[in-house]
């Protein structure tokens, strides 16, 4: 397991030990019901003392002081069955099922915000009212996802980034939740991820810390501070593949397949004289420009952004910008001259 899956899981299991969106004291069994669902009898049975809020003597019910500690079992019992065992190398998928159980646990109307105001309040149908008006909140966001953003409770928020930086989603069905995978375009992106991490911490150890920090930045809400630390992660990056001041120039030692001047291409200081395409007859950079294009949205969401017109940068803008710092990561790690 990467150290991006263990902050998911750290911040996954705090929330959920805080008995918002699962409440085991109105269900005791529920967390060892959860284990035997997604398919883990024996480590319900072995963890059991650990994950119910009581204990019983004779017909009295007291406060099981083991249970304070449930955000840690929670977290060693992820940390446990995300281990490779002798059939895969990669037991991502367990923790995928047990989350898909958790999920479909959680009551979505639990999961809203809302107030009942003016002629909406009645003495005694509030609580009738307030569902309704969760129900239609939810119906909105099956269309509109980003409204989770104002509508969602912070518990419910932070578990949706968490499993987002698992590559996972939360949808909902006939007014249930689901678990889906936050994207189908394309296969493996989790082993893509697993392996940029480990090429990072072996190649670019400053390159990982601020891939980490970005990633902490998003989980926490911090939608600026996260953007600001895929700008350092890609600029970076690329300074590594060049030994001159500009560190885009590292994107073009990279890609100089079209150059018929490849020392002058590679001694560049202005990159406007690239994206105007008046660097040399016939190079188009499509790659350079891609990349640099990133580092502009960085610049004008993230820790420039106050230097122009201000854009204030939403927690969506910072996912965005996460995923495509990975995927240019991934491109630099899988370039054939790179493996290693």
């Amino acid at each position: 397991m990467q150290r991006s899956e263990k902050i998911a899981i750290a911040e996954i299991t705090s929330v959920l030990s805080k008995g918002e969106l699962i409440d085991p004291k109105s269900n005791p069994d529920v967390w060892p019901d959860i284990l035997r669902r997604a398919g883990f009898p024996e480590l319900a049975k072995q963890k059991e003392a650990l994950l119910v809020p009581f204990t019983y003597n004779g017909g009295f019910t007291n406060p099981n002081p083991r249970f304070d500690r449930i955000s840690s079992t929670l977290f060693d019992i992820l940390i446990y069955i995300s281990q490779p065992h002798p059939f895969s190398d990669n037991n991502m998928l367990d923790v995928h099922e047990f989350l898909k159980t958790v999920v479909e646990e959680i009551d979505p109307l639990t999961t809203i915000k809302a107030e009942l105001v003016g002629t909406e309040a009645r003495i005694f149908d509030d609580e009738i009212k307030l569902n309704e008006k969760k129900k239609n909140i939810l119906s909105q966001i099956e269309s509109n996802p980003e409204l989770w953003n104002s509508h969602g409770i912070l518990p419910f928020k932070k578990f949706l980034r968490a499993i987002r930086v698992l590559s996972l989603d939360i949808k909902i069905v006939d007014g249930q939740f689901a678990l889906r995978p936050l994207t189908t375009g394309v296969a493996n992106r989790d082993e893509d991820t697993s392996s940029l991490e480990a090429w990072l911490q072996n190649q670019h150890p400053e390159v990982h810390g601020a891939y980490l920090d970005a990633i902490n930045n998003y989980i926490e809400e911090r939608p600026g501070s996260c953007i600001a630390d895929c700008r350092v992660a890609l600029t970076g990056l690329f300074s590594n593949y060049t030994n001159m001041k500009d560190w885009f120039n590292g994107v073009l030692q990279l890609t100089p397949d079209s150059y018929n001047d490849a020392e002058k291409i590679l001694k560049i200081k202005n990159a406007a004289v690239i994206l105007q395409d008046k660097a040399e007859e016939g190079a188009t950079f499509p790659r350079f420009k891609l990349v640099y294009r990133a580092y502009a949205l960085y610049c004008e969401l993230g820790p420039h952004r106050t230097e122009g017109v201000e854009e204030e940068p939403t927690i969506n803008d910072a996912l965005w910008c996460l995923r495509i710092l990975e995927d240019v990561m991934i491109w630099v790690m899988n370039l054939p001259r790179n493996n290693s």
